[in-house]
């Protein structure tokens, strides 16, 4: 269970009584039975989620060495190769590791109003809330320059190697940097309708709104010799029903809408020895209830709906040995290299309440001006996956109140206050 827990008082009386849970999204969900009473109390809960980064792995510069300032607070988290980067609840970045190209070093136009982090071998890339892009680090083969189509429009980032890779609100990919395996030669496919992005050592990878897989650069061919592996050649299993995308060094990953996860590239095989060794062998527990990945050079990490994490592949510096801590309530993984970095808690600038208060055979719900952009949502179960519904008729981007009519006796309803 993750986030922190304020709990005043029970709810009871005049036909309601109430009791607290999580869900796996660390959001607090107010549950709601008819019962036989008559009186009322008031009361309030809160969820204040930590954001908390776990890191393990390759430690050589630090970089798996949480600093204090992202202990807390953290909405997103990236992993270079060296180095590891944190997105805070105020739009600061955080970054730490290796930082012989000045890659951990925040330049003053990324220390505030960002949106999305990335980081490459040895530079770092953030988007922010305007559309732009600011990179920095090294930048040896142009991936920190960034292009005039990529200074506006831009809704997320990715970085590779010595590649970045933009995606723009009108669904067309750039890319920029290294190109000596055509990995930022945008082919037609990925000109239009792309809703993800992911990249490789040197390959790139979109993501159709159709739900179709792309990829160019290295790989597109199945040679044996570094870096081909096929990594960019799409199997059949992956060529529809896909929602999301990962890429290693020389592996691809795709997420099915079943939450199943599929891999392709090198590893399909497990030799013993690198860049074979089972990296893309997916195993049973990551075969269902996906619903994110995240991919070092030879590993592959899975984060299942119900936060916990699953491994697989050669453990460098015992990057798939999960600590104790992140056995559970994680919301976010990266990978790069040989580390592996895990968010527990969105790390959203809350505490926000819902007040309660029992008014005849009605609970009204109430919540402060300091919700702003939460959705006040509603499910009749909570067996996964929930079929939360928005709450209609209900003030979305100021505090405001709803009231819940009198129900059935015995019947359950569950509430909660959601950040889109």
């Amino acid at each position: 269970m993750t986030g922190i827990i304020s709990f005043t008082d029970s709810i009871t009386g005049a036909g309601f009584s109430s009791q607290l849970s999580f869900d796996s999204e660390t959001t607090g969900t107010m549950f709601l039975r008819q019962s036989v009473g008559s009186g009322y109390q008031t009361g309030t809960f809160k969820i204040s989620s930590p954001g908390t980064v776990v890191a393990w792995g390759n430690n050589l510069y630090g970089q798996t060495t949480v600093p204090v300032t992202a202990q807390s607070g953290v909405t997103a988290i990236a992993a270079g190769v060296y180095h590891t980067v944190t997105l805070k609840n105020n739009g600061s970045v955080v970054a730490w590791g290796l930082n012989d190209y000045g890659q951990t070093n925040v330049p003053v136009t990324a220390q505030s109003g960002v949106a999305a982090i990335a980081a490459g071998y040895s530079h770092t890339v953030v988007l922010k809330t305007n559309g732009l892009v600011v990179a920095w680090g090294y930048n040896g083969l142009g991936q920190t320059n960034v292009p005039v189509t990529a200074q506006s429009g831009v809704t997320a980032i990715v970085a590779g190697n010595y590649h970045t890779v933009a995606l723009k609100t009108n669904g067309v990919v750039v890319a920029w940097g290294r190109d000596d395996y055509g990995h930022t030669s945008v082919p037609t496919e990925a000109q239009s309708g792309v809703m993800a992005i992911a990249a490789g050592a040197f390959h790139t990878v979109a993501l159709k709104t159709n739900g179709m897989v792309v990829t160019w650069g290295a790989g597109t061919t199945n040679s044996g010799i570094y870096p081909h592996y096929g990594q960019s050649i799409v199997p059949i299993e992956a060529q529809s029903g896909v929602t999301a995308i990962g890429a290693g060094a020389v592996h691809t990953l795709a997420l099915k809408t079943n939450g199943m996860v599929v891999a392709w590239g090198a590893g399909t095989t497990n030799s013993g020895s690198t860049p074979n060794v089972g990296q893309s062998i997916v195993p049973v527990t990551a075969q269902s209830g996906v619903k994110a990945t995240a991919a070092g050079y030879y590993y592959t990490v899975a984060l299942k709906t119900n936060g916990s994490v699953v491994t697989w592949g050669y453990s460098f510096f015992g990057a798939t040995t999960m600590p104790v801590t992140v056995q559970n309530g994680v919301t976010a993984v990266a990978a790069k290299y040989e580390h592996t970095v895990a968010l527990l808690g969105s790390g959203l600038a809350i505490p926000v309440s819902i007040i309660t208060r029992q008014d005849g055979n009605e609970m009204i719900l109430s919540w402060p001006t300091t919700a702003v952009g939460f959705k006040l949502q509603s499910a009749l179960d909570l067996t996964p996956p929930v079929p939360w519904i928005d709450s209609t008729n209900v003030p979305v981007i100021i505090g405001g109140q709803f009231t819940v009519t009198n129900t059935a006796s015995g019947s359950n309803k569950f509430y909660r206050l959601k950040k889109p």
